[in-house]
């Protein structure tokens, strides 16, 4: 599968003389290679794409194109059944893109970056993962993957509910890796029932970064927490991404209203952490 990206299509539309020999990357930034540019189409080593025909506006800034089989496209896509627009969004040369979903961005990426902002989450965690880590939703499989690179970490088991996400991840050459792995297994289905199924203390953390409440406001609920609290072995940790949305308007901050769950449903220490809340068992 071939990308271009905004930060080298606009010099690849206005190339004042073709045919002309550049090295562009076609995976997101992940490697280069070399490419010759005609009138009609672009020249690789093992392929030949046509030359992108399409009319970008301002707001397409941050579009990635995606090459079908026949020709470029925005890398987006649409879910009749829910009404959910996913578009998948450039962030940064050389970095993992992010993903739109009706508007709602899934990453930080305000002086960062999708990979950062998964290691950041992953340090309020200290070193305690090891063993088996539970990754409640899986998304693009940034989390996934970044834990199943620790070495203690023997297995990671992730759980996804939408199949939109799995189409994206298994396109993306930054997340297509995550499916090839035997150390991560992927469960489809909600969360808040595919946890149901675990047996009792089986994980050592929890890494849990929901969509935003409105998405999935189960998996913000006292009966999740306390079958994360199940499945947590004695002092496991679990890390839960809340955001802080309408913080102007809140009474009590989302992060401040979660940390009061994760305490009513059995948790020992609760804190404020990176975007989110840190819990004990």
């Amino acid at each position: 599968m071939y990308f271009l990206t905004p930060d080298i299509l606009p010099g690849i539309l206005s190339l004042p003389e073709l045919p002309t020999e550049i090295d562009l990357s076609f995976d997101l930034g992940k490697s280069t290679e070399s490419a010759v540019l005609y009138q009609d189409r672009i020249e690789l080593p093992g392929a030949i794409l046509p030359y992108p025909q399409i009319e970008l506006s301002p707001r397409d800034e941050r579009s990635i194109l995606k090459f079908n089989g026949d020709s470029w496209e925005k890398w987006q896509r649409y879910d009749d059944d829910t009404g959910r627009f996913y578009k998948m969004i450039f962030v940064e040369t050389g970095k993992p893109p992010t993903v739109e979903i009706s508007g709602i961005k899934m990453h930080v990426t305000m002086n960062s970056d999708p990979a950062e902002d998964t290691g950041r989450k992953l340090k309020t965690l200290g070193k305690s993962p090891r063993e088996r880590v539970l990754d409640t939703c899986f998304g693009l499989g940034y989390t996934a993957l970044a834990l199943s690179e620790i070495p203690a970490v023997s297995s990671v088991t992730t759980v996804e509910i939408d199949p939109n996400m799995l189409a994206l991840a298994s396109e993306s050459p930054w997340s297509r890796a995550v499916f090839d792995r035997d150390d991560i297994s992927i469960k489809r289905g909600d969360a808040a029932e595919v946890i149901a199924t675990f047996p009792d203390r089986h994980f050592s953390v929890i890494v849990h970064d929901p969509p935003r409440f409105a998405m999935a406001p189960q998996l913000y609920e006292t009966a999740f927490y306390e079958h994360c609290l199940r499945v947590l072995e004695s002092k496991g940790k679990m890390y839960h991404y809340t955001g802080n949305p309408n913080q102007k308007t809140r009474k009590t901050s989302l992060p401040e209203k979660t940390a009061e769950r994760l305490r009513a449903a059995g948790f020992r220490r609760v804190k404020i952490s990176y975007q989110g809340v840190l819990a004990t068992k």
